[in-house]
């Protein structure tokens, strides 16, 4: 089995991230017999793997926040613009402009230049992470809240509380 032939749903987004770190140190050190870092990682089979994984699970992750629903931490380990990683590969702006194309943004009178339109998928891709990472913060938070409510009935031997939030939790599973 190909490392990355996995469902985005079934893998941990911080070791995808490693992988993507590792590959670029790879790259790095063969940079001495090649012109240029970026296009050795560009064309890597790997990247192009960790491009598609990335790209679909954010977009997934953007329909599942319309819906209301759990988002992963894809977008928590995710390549910011302009973050190390990104100055050194360009992995980062490559993933912007794979998920919102230069020419899908258009200005109202139609005289948006190729430059700004390349810099706004670099905006609208790091508003969805911003988006995306307050949800999944705000999920955790939200575990760690019934966790501690949990905790402190069973401290407290408040049975009564314990089996409340235990039907309400099972209740909000499903």
């Amino acid at each position: 089995m190909d490392l990355l032939d996995l469902k985005s749903e079934n893998i941990s987004w911080e070791n995808v991230r490693r992988i993507l770190q590792l590959n670029s140190e790879l790259c790095l050190s063969n940079s001495e017999h090649s012109t240029n870092i970026e296009d050795q990682f560009a064309n890597s089979e790997i990247t192009n793997k960790i491009l598609k994984l990335f790209k679909e699970q954010l977009l997934n992750d953007r329909a599942l926040l319309r819906e209301q629903k759990q988002v992963s931490t894809c977008a928590k380990y995710a390549p910011r613009i302009n973050s190390s990683l990104d100055r050194r590969t360009r992995f980062a702006h490559k993933l912007a402009t794979e998920l919102f194309p230069p020419e899908e943004n258009t200005s109202s009178d139609g005289s948006m230049t190729d430059e700004k339109r390349v810099v706004r998928s670099y905006i609208r891709y790091q508003r969805l992470l911003s988006k995306l990472s307050a949800a999944y913060k705000e999920q955790e938070e939200e575990k760690e809240k019934l966790h501690k409510s949990f905790k402190q009935a069973r401290l407290n031997e408040h049975k009564g509380l314990w089996c409340s939030l235990k039907i309400g939790h099972y209740h909000h599973k499903f």
